[in-house]
């Protein structure tokens, strides 16, 4: 993400190019971009004149172009941001109205534009090649990134966030950078800037259970611990629609493939190209070793399939009348391989 942080410090020292084109996989970092551009491309004071925030479902490409290109009235430059621009640029006159821009703008003119998802190959070709545009456009997330990058989002906040903690943020919101942000802001409102927000904090007010969320579901499966799967399970089974089965049933589908390429690495013996390999911080490798001793490669397929009947299943795409409980219960029996006490 060296080029997003490049991104933001040029913004915040003041160097801005006239065309910004922001999307990708991971919405968090392009909005993140556009904040920073509204709150120091203009003074304040000169927001209520020479700024315009528009929807691409609102407004036709050529008349974004041309506020744009307008001449400020009291700021150094004239700002147009258009979000959800991806409904923009659909004809040929559009992207020629995106190439006008670019041959009129200068430094009296910024417009952003704000792509939900990928950026069109036609936009970022009629882009290519210059200094006056700012393109960036972000990847997925994989999951040995996303600890580090939910720090950063606390530090930002002004929270030391120890390693563990990190992890169980991670398992509590996903790849979903967003949410992370949406609860560091909920920190603040409960504790002072530099505190350190433990694993109890994470579990209290992130709302995780040590004993009963869908990740240590996964885990007593994967491990093999029969007795408290089904005691968890028995717990979700009290509230089906906490903790649904669609929700649990691609956890362990994400898991059992990245087992299954564990069993096939060449790089079993090398901790750092396994991890990158997989996709996961090094901190889980110890997992998929456990799993790997109780889940050979025959187990996982089989594995695999128990996956995909049950989630045809329970969205009633296949035979059979279980309900919530006994569609749970028959999956974990049907996948523990042999069923321990632990």
């Amino acid at each position: 993400m060296s080029d997003y942080r490049q991104i933001l410090e040029k913004i915040k020292s003041g160097h801005f190019t006239p065309l910004y084109i922001l999307g990708g996989e991971t919405p968090y970092f392009a909005r993140k971009i556009e904040e920073a551009l509204l709150q120091h491309a203009l003074p304040d004071e000169a927001k209520g004149f020479d700024l315009n925030i528009l929807y691409g479902t609102e407004v036709k490409a050529g008349d974004a172009v041309n506020l744009a290109l307008a001449f400020p009235m009291l700021g150094e430059r004239r700002v147009v941001v258009v979000r959800e621009a991806q409904h923009l640029f659909k004809t040929a006159d559009s992207l020629r109205s995106l190439e006008q821009y670019l041959q009129n703008a200068g430094e009296q003119n910024l417009l952003s534009l704000r792509f939900e998802g990928k950026i069109p190959a036609k936009v970022k070709k009629a882009a290519k090649d210059t200094a006056q545009v700012t393109l960036f456009e972000s990847k997925r997330i994989y999951d040995n990134q996303l600890p580090g990058l939910i720090k950063d989002i606390f530090a930002a906040a002004g929270f030391r966030l120890p390693h563990q903690s990190a992890l169980m943020l991670a398992e509590a919101t996903g790849t979903d950078l967003l949410r992370v942000e949406k609860e560091a802001e909920k920190y603040a409102l409960f504790f002072d800037k530099g505190t350190e927000i433990t694993p109890a904090m994470v579990e209290e007010y992130t709302g995780i259970s040590k004993e009963f969320n869908l990740f240590e579901l996964k885990s007593a499966i994967v491990t093999g611990q029969y007795a408290k799967a089904l005691r968890i399970a028995e717990v979700f089974a009290q509230n089906p629609k906490e903790y649904p089965i669609l929700a649990l049933i691609p956890t362990l589908y994400n898991f059992f493939v990245k087992l299954y390429a564990y069993h096939t690495s060449p790089h079993r013996n090398n901790p750092k190209q396994l991890a990158a390999e997989l996709g996961v911080n090094p901190y889980f490798l110890r997992e998929y070793r456990e799993a790997a001793r109780l889940y050979n490669m025959r187990r996982v397929s089989q594995v695999l399939d128990i996956l995909h009947q049950t989630d045809l299943m329970a969205k009633g795409m296949q035979a059979g009348q279980a309900g919530y409980r006994d569609l749970l219960l028959q999956m974990i029996d049907r996948i523990i391989p042999h069923k321990t006490t632990v």
